[in-house]
C-alpha cells in the first residue's frame, strides 16, 4: 500500500469515528432531556455482574 493509499484510508477511518461521535453525542443529548432517563440504572441495568464495569460480554447480554 502506497503512502496515499495509505493516508487515505486513515482520514476515511476517522471520519467515521467523528461521526459516529457526532451520533453518540445526538444521542445522548436527546436521553439527557428526558426526565424519567437516569443513568446510573440504566448502567446498572447493563452491569449484570456488579463489578462496576460494562464489557463486551454484559453489551451482549443485554442486547439479547
Amino acid at each position: 500500500m502506497s503512502y496515499n493509499e495509505w493516508e487515505n484510508q486513515l482520514t476515511k477511518f476517522f471520519l467515521i469515528n467523528i461521526e459516529a461521535e457526532r451520533q453518540v453525542d445526538l444521542i445522548r443529548t436527546e436521553l439527557g432531556k428526558l426526565p424519567q432517563f437516569e443513568p446510573y440504572a440504566a448502567f446498572k441495568r447493563i452491569d449484570r455482574h456488579n463489578n462496576r464495569k460494562i464489557d463486551m460480554l454484559d453489551i451482549t447480554r443485554f442486547l439479547r
